[in-house]
């Protein structure tokens, strides 16, 4: 077992030092900037709201970072007056800053401001294992 966890700290780029409460906190500024403008209209009240338990799994992350297969989420904000949580699994990175992202079956061609990718098991583990260390020292 010790040998896993020095392998798995061995393996944390200096990129995935993070906590829990950095990464939720990352995700509520984020949602918080999608939002900002458009808090006027009473559909994105409940809508901010929901979206932000949904993405309690979820990290912002920069689309260089995203892979194919990774779980995404981003919101629809055409209709800026109900700004909508999107769910889908990433396809390819395009050129122009989008997404290919397939969704209920479909694919669609995303550029959006924020991404944000559902946290693996492994995630998890780094994120556990850095907040020990930082509550050790």
């Amino acid at each position: 077992m010790d040998e896993q966890i020095s392998a798995i700290l061995k393996n944390i780029s200096k990129k995935e030092i993070r906590t829990m409460e950095e990464v939720q906190k990352r995700t509520r500024d984020a949602v918080q900037d999608i939002f900002a403008d458009f808090m006027c209209y009473k559909n994105n009240e409940v809508n901010k709201k929901l979206a932000l338990i949904e993405l309690e799994d979820y990290e912002v992350i920069d689309l260089g970072n995203i892979h194919k297969h990774d779980d995404i989420i981003y919101f629809k904000t055409r209709y800026f007056f109900n700004i909508q949580l999107v769910k889908g699994k990433a396809i390819n990175v395009l050129s122009g800053d989008r997404l290919s992202v397939k969704t209920s079956g479909k694919i669609f061609h995303v550029r959006c401001k924020h991404y944000f990718r559902k946290l693996t098991e492994e995630d998890k583990i780094k994120i556990s294992l850095v907040e020990a260390i930082c509550d050790n020292n």
